[in-house]
């Protein structure tokens, strides 16, 4: 009994020093999100844990050891997928040779078992929202496998290395596992919870893309001291869509709408779905000749195929875009001339691009301010001659990446 207390007074240094890794796990989550690069640094975090583990060490003989050091290792790949698994067991592997001994490639052996039982365990129960008690007892019992890298050595000194972990640091091992692996899981969960809540908050449900909130939100974070063009499209005559084939019609069309534009748009631009068939295109940094050119493609790549409706059947749809170019704190006033150049778009006749004049004035004159009917009409480029509509098109074009096939 008295070796046992003394062992586990050796070992309090180390478990309270475990216990911390889920604060840091908590604290790096809440701060980078579960991107790759967070799982590499909390990696790096959980394999120094693991170093600093073998400093309380129970000898069994010349060279050889046991210790904590696979309980962080584990929860490395349990939690940090295989980036950050990889950096933990890496520094736990140097870690081992560092010190050296017979045991060394035993010790070793133990640490990729533990890491690979962390791995696997992590992915056959990555779907739940949240992984209960009994889960975790599972994560505990299959990391526990980890002594059997002992058996590298000679037999009989591979049974006192197993012998001296049984009493005291495989029971520490498990109970390690449960409570530090809850309260990581729990961190987790929570962040998870906060990520679709974020989420569910800023996107449209019925297609994925931003709401208006979401989208006000994104252009804020653009960078204010550049301007962009804001785009309107509109659906063209979308009433008769959902009266002639019922709502879950438009409701596929909406959804199939974001998928087009998305083959036109660079990555950061923004695609907010404002109401109804309303939809919002903000283009950061984008001049606006070649916020022109975009708009043209928009309407291009909605006309250039039938959209598939549920009940079966296709249906042409095409799209009226009104744009405004200025800077991102003035989305209200963006808004508002865009929207009285979408106006102006549609009174022309739809299927079409109009661009709000940059000329100053009040909003009232805007659509009559809007540039003249065929300047921004994508059916302009049909009707010019063959040789003027190379160069109008190399002209544009020039702006932007070739159109995906």
């Amino acid at each position: 009994m008295t070796s046992a207390m003394d062992t586990l007074k050796d070992l309090s240094g180390t478990m309270a020093l475990l216990a911390l890794l889920a604060v840091v796990y908590g604290v790096t989550l809440r701060r980078f999100g579960p991107a790759r690069g967070a799982r590499v640094a909390l990696g790096v975090v959980f394999g120094a844990a693991a170093i600093l583990a073998m400093g309380d060490r129970i000898p069994v003989t010349e060279g050889v050891f046991v210790d904590l050091r696979n309980l962080p290792v584990a929860l490395a790949g349990a939690f940090l997928g295989l980036p950050g698994a990889s950096v933990a067991l890496a520094m736990a592997v140097a870690g081992r040779l560092g010190i050296g001994g017979s045991g060394a490639m035993a010790g070793i052996a133990s640490s990729f078992i533990a890491a690979a039982a962390g791995l696997a365990w992590d992915r056959r129960t990555r779907s739940p929202a949240r992984r209960g008690t009994p889960t975790l007892l599972g994560l505990a019992l299959a990391t526990s496998a980890h002594p059997l890298g002992a058996f590298l050595l000679p037999l009989p000194v591979a049974m006192r290395t197993v012998a001296a972990m049984i009493p005291i640091l495989l029971p520490i091992h498990i109970l390690g596992i449960l409570m530090i692996g809850c309260l990581i899981e729990r961190e987790r969960a929570s962040h998870a919870r906060e990520r679709a809540l974020r989420r569910a908050a800023e996107h449209d449900p019925l297609t994925g893309l931003l709401n208006r909130r979401g989208f006000e939100r994104g252009v804020a974070r653009c960078d204010q001291s550049q301007g962009g063009a804001l785009l309107l499209l509109d659906v063209d005559h979308f009433k008769r869509i959902n009266d002639d084939h019922g709502h879950p019609a438009g409701d596929a069309v909406l959804r199939a709408m974001g998928d087009r534009m998305a083959s036109v748009l660079r990555k950061g631009d923004l695609v907010a779905r404002l109401g109804g068939e309303e939809l919002a295109v903000f283009l950061p940094g984008q001049p606006a000749a070649a916020a022109r050119v975009v708009a043209r493609r928009l309407c291009e790549v909605v006309r250039a195929r039938p959209f598939a409706l549920p009940a079966g059947g296709t249906a042409p749809i095409t799209v009226s875009v009104g744009g405004a170019w200025g800077r991102p704190a003035s989305l209200d006033r963006l808004i508002a001339r865009a929207d009285a150049a979408l106006y102006a778009a549609k009174h022309a006749g739809r299927d079409r691009c109009r661009f709000a004049s940059d000329r100053p004035g009040p909003l009232a004159s805007i659509p009559a301010a809007t540039e003249s009917a065929c300047a921004d009409c994508v059916l302009r480029l049909t009707c010019l001659c063959d040789s003027e509509r190379d160069v109008q098109v190399e002209r544009l074009d020039h702006f932007l990446p070739s159109e995906a096939a």
